[in-house]
């Protein structure tokens, strides 16, 4: 995916210099700016094709939301490649909406997984670059809010309908394994470890 959408970026780019008369380190701003974009929004659009043609186009929309907010707060594994990510974040999408259909997970059950999720983010939240170098007390204040972010969203999710609340605590839990033991970029220090 990335060689296509970094050939339409920089069609795009190309033809907004045509009428803008960008600097070359602005257009090269401009083209990542839109070959993230493109990319992001092409497997967005895979996801939502196949929970529309499954028949899941709610439940997919909820899961991509959820994840991708606690993607933003929280950061995480990343796959080297487009078609690993696709497939990873179709995993972690996909994955909590079957099982939500064939388990079944009695309060109990939920009240275990819950804190499982919230002890994996307490040890490992923040893994993303533009939190290395935050005090010891920062990093302490981010946790506890992603963790309310992520309480309020399964609690949310099972007080609208169960199913729902399930499908929301996997896409949470299966963001929480993906912070597990990553360093944030290879060389740099863990957030977690920073004073």
């Amino acid at each position: 995916m990335r060689d296509y959408t970094h050939v339409i970026a920089v069609c795009f780019a190309n033809k907004m210099d045509e009428y803008r008369g960008y600097t070359e380190s602005e257009r090269i701003v401009i083209t990542y700016g839109l070959e993230i974009f493109l990319n992001n929004f092409l497997k967005l659009m895979v996801y939502l094709i196949i929970g529309s043609v499954c028949d899941i186009f709610t439940k997919t929309v909820i899961a991509v939301l959820t994840l991708a907010i606690l993607r933003i707060l929280s950061g995480g594994y990343h796959s080297n490649s487009d078609l690993g990510c696709l497939f990873l974040t179709g995993g972690m999408i996909f994955s909590p909406i079957v099982l939500s259909k064939y388990l079944f997970v009695t309060n109990e059950h939920l009240a275990v997984v819950l804190f499982v999720i919230a002890a994996i983010y307490f040890l490992y939240v923040p893994q993303d670059e533009k939190y290395l170098g935050t005090s010891k007390e920062e990093l302490v204040k981010i946790k506890i809010s992603v963790i309310l972010v992520m309480f309020g969203f399964c609690l949310g999710g099972l007080f609208i309908d169960h199913q729902l609340g399930v499908i929301i605590m996997f896409v949470a839990l299966g963001q929480g394994l993906s912070l597990i033991g990553g360093e944030i970029y290879e060389g740099k220090t863990k957030c977690n470890e920073r004073d």
